[in-house]
């Protein structure tokens, strides 16, 4: 065989070998992921599902409580303004004794015409909620963690909350609220408003700026946060007003979805 059918045969094979290499690399594509993401969705947190974080995320459905009794809705809520007198000899008999001047103004409590030794007050309720709430019912406030030391209230403004997409911030009047103080921190009960309580696990809650919440997954690597009320507590599981049966609550790695609470708490205060 002359050399040069050699070189040609070799040829043949090489182009050969080429043809089918070609033909198996574009049948077979090679299979493209997708990037990993994170991303802040309005009030929801998301991740791709198959990030490294979602895979060490565990949720578990709430369950109903064993309790057959209904509970008295009650949440925690802040005193932003005290009518005091003034002291003055001449001029006004009145002073406006603010938390923070511009909360107050967002209230429109900056000139408020209130009688001296009335109080005003804040309280973020879950949305859930709202078409419950009413402007002049009735609230019963204590002093956190002094029971004794109580007032009656009213409901004076509802509005969207400052603090989450997930609640709405209800403005009470303590008319006799010589001693509230701006600051104090208060038990608010709604006397009107029943709700039969559900069981998450205790690592489900997360606590941001007095409030307790949980962060419910929508889908696998979809989580939104939600306020609720803390009814008990023990080791295992805390009984919770907000929270409806069979709702997919985080519960390993909750605490490490807390930084969500400030990035939605930060955009709102720049969108007022």
């Amino acid at each position: 065989m002359s050399r040069l059918r050699i070189l040609f045969l070799f040829s043949l094979v090489c182009a050969a070998a080429f043809l089918f290499w070609a033909w198996w690399k574009f049948s077979h594509p090679p299979e493209i992921k997708p990037a990993h993401y994170f991303t802040n969705d309005g009030y929801m947190i998301r991740f791709s599902p198959d990030s490294e974080f979602v895979k060490g995320i565990v949720s578990e459905s709430a369950k109903p409580s064993p309790r057959e009794d209904r509970t008295h809705f009650h949440s925690v809520g802040q005193i932003i303004l005290l009518v005091d007198r003034s002291g003055a000899l001449i001029g006004p008999q009145r002073s406006l004794v603010h938390l923070d001047p511009e909360l107050s103004e967002k209230f429109g409590l900056s000139k408020t015409n209130a009688k001296i030794d009335t109080a005003f007050g804040i309280v973020d309720v879950p949305k859930e909620h709202s078409n419950q709430m009413r402007i002049n019912a009735d609230l019963e406030i204590a002093i956190y963690g002094l029971r004794k030391a109580s007032a009656n209230a009213k409901i004076v403004k509802i509005q969207r909350s400052f603090s989450s997409a997930n609640s709405i911030t209800i403005l009470f009047r303590i008319n006799e609220g010589k001693d509230w103080y701006p600051g104090t921190n208060c038990e608010v009960n709604f006397p009107e408003i029943t709700s039969k309580p559900t069981v998450v696990p205790a690592r489900s809650i997360v606590h941001f700026q007095k409030l307790d919440h949980v962060f419910i997954e929508w889908s696998k690597g979809v989580y939104a946060p939600r306020i609720v009320t803390v009814l008990e507590e023990n080791d295992q599981t805390f009984s919770v007003l907000g929270v409806n049966p069979g709702e997919k609550v985080v519960s390993k790695g909750a605490i490490l979805l807390q930084p969500l609470l400030n990035m939605t708490k930060s955009e709102e205060e720049n969108s007022w």
